[in-house]
């Protein structure tokens, strides 16, 4: 009877291709590699110290009440290439809130809501988790890559590596996947040098960690894909299909003790073009959209016992203007992630972006994950229900951009080669009906939002963001970033009745020590 309860988010950011096949400088898999022997080795640690507003999550007051909290995350690797081989290793840990307040709400429905833990775990800054242990073999015709590895895909709508910074927040996972693939140029000798590029895969993975599932914690996905990308100049245009199987971890909530099923087929299409002015002055055009089709059992309810259809799309389209003579930069980024008008139907059409692509540093990551893990302690109550519907951990947004449409101007100066000062807007509205899982249960099934209107489509608000960035040289090798951001919401229609809620905001102090 619950069925519209879970949120079927972006299944596809397990099964893009691998960041060897989108970063240039490597050397194209049919080239003979320099009889040659290199090793380096790389890594980082970061600390985040956090403060924020303690804002209203219902319609009866109830506070956040997370004011303070410290993150860090380790990352530590080395490299090693010879004449047609190559291995890199990199791991993962300390990745979690190491003090502070954690984020209490969600916890009465299920311990382990948040991919990122957000109640302060110990257990999740303990967790050392390999990034990437992956061997690769040039041959004649192409190169053979084995092992776990992270990746990144165009913008990072779906495929995010954990590094690639946006404009405002930080990443903090980044997919891993256990990885054979193969990759080769077969056009290498044709003249016109956008063809000569052109790279083709074929790979199969295994999932250790991404969006929707986290091996060690029971989730069990593979994914098998093929794709082409190109390069030449200032344009690069890439596109995949990829196919998954996934079976979800033991819920307790599923009455019948079953393991939830996912199929589902990604296509994701990259495209980039530089319009080069002035040598000191440059345009650059950027987009990715991405869909996915397919079938979940994740809802258990009356309705939807023979499982769900998943239709959902996502898009994103960016244009910037690059002024070196100014030392100054202005993006303006719009983005799409499909909403579900009528969550109570057999198809599932939310869509969500990586949760590592970062719009703004309060809306999406702080006030809807907040708000929805509230929803679920409600109805967790076991004076209202014996027992909740499953699968519910999947409707709780991990600071994603889902069901919404948005518009982010910013604007970079760079007073000094090491100062960096950053200031950026966001208007965001909802791509359809905004439902709250407990307020729509009190009224079997019609949706509502979380202030107990009517769910409609409508504004979100406006968020306005700022930063301060420096660097120093410690040495040749060892850099140290310091700085500070912050945003503030001003809440639109969709929050109306939610009690207390305020103006949002949230500060940050950050220092990364590079090697």
């Amino acid at each position: 009877m619950m069925r519209w309860f879970t949120v079927i988010v972006a299944l596809g950011s397990w099964i893009l291709p691998g960041q060897v096949w989108a970063t240039p400088g490597l050397p194209p898999p049919n080239a003979v590699t320099p009889a040659a022997t290199s090793w380096d080795v790389h890594g980082e640690l970061g600390i985040r110290g956090n403060g924020a507003a303690s804002f209203g999550t219902d319609d009866l007051g109830t506070r956040s009440a997370q004011a303070r909290w410290a993150q860090s995350r380790l990352i530590a690797g080395a490299s090693w290439r010879a004449d047609g081989f190559g291995a890199e290793l990199e791991v993962e840990a300390l990745n979690g809130t190491i003090a502070g307040d954690g984020l209490r709400l969600g916890q009465r429905y299920d311990s382990d809501l948040f991919l990122y833990p957000r109640d302060g775990r110990v257990s999740a800054v303990q967790r050392v988790l390999p990034r990437k242990a992956t061997l690769h073999f040039d041959t004649p015709v192409g190169r053979l890559l084995v092992g776990p590895q992270v990746f990144h895909w165009g913008l990072g709508l779906v495929a995010h590596d954990g590094k690639t910074a946006s404009a405002f927040g930080d990443p903090r996972q980044g997919n891993i996947v256990g990885r054979v693939a193969f990759a080769t140029r077969p056009l290498q000798a044709a003249r016109a040098p956008l063809l000569a590029s052109l790279l083709v895969f074929v790979g199969g993975d295994v999932v250790v960690r991404d969006d929707n599932a986290v091996l060690l914690d029971g989730d069990v996905a593979l994914a098998a894909l093929a794709g082409a990308r190109a390069e030449h100049g200032g344009t690069a245009l890439g596109v995949f299909v990829a196919a998954r199987q996934q079976t979800d971890r033991a819920d307790t909530h599923r009455p019948d003790g079953s393991r939830a099923e996912t199929r589902v087929v990604a296509i994701d299409g990259h495209a980039r073009h530089v319009f080069a002015a002035a040598s000191q002055r440059r345009f650059i055009a950027e987009a990715e959209l991405a869909g996915l089709m397919g079938e979940s059992s994740r809802p258990y309810s009356e309705e939807t016992l023979r499982g769900v259809e998943v239709r959902a799309f996502g898009a994103i389209a960016r244009g910037r203007i690059e002024l070196d003579s100014l030392r100054l930069d202005g993006q303006v980024e719009v983005g799409y992630a499909s909403g579900d008008n009528d969550p109570r139907d057999a198809t599932a059409r939310a869509f969500a972006f990586h949760s590592d692509y970062n719009v703004g540093l309060v809306l999406f990551d702080q006030v809807l994950p907040a708000i929805t893990a509230r929803s679920l302690d409600r109805l967790a109550d076991p004076t209202l229900l014996s027992r909740p519907p499953p699968s519910l951990r999947y409707a709780v947004p991990q600071g994603a951009v889902s069901n919404a449409a948005y518009l982010q101007p910013s604007v970079r100066w760079r007073p000094l080669p090491a100062l960096e000062l950053r200031i950026g807007w966001l208007l965001a509205a909802s791509a359809g009906a905004v439902v709250d899982p407990f307020q729509s249960g009190m009224r079997a099934g019609e949706p509502t939002t979380a202030g107990g209107r009517p769910a409609k489509s409508g504004l979100y608000g406006q968020e306005w963001n700022a930063s301060v960035r420096g660097r120093l040289e410690l040495s040749q090798r060892v850099h140290l970033g310091l700085g500070a951001e912050a945003g503030i919401l001003l809440p639109g229609s969709i929050f109306a009745g939610v009690e207390g809620l305020g103006r949002p905001w949230l500060g940050r102090l950050t220092c990364d020590v590079r090697y």
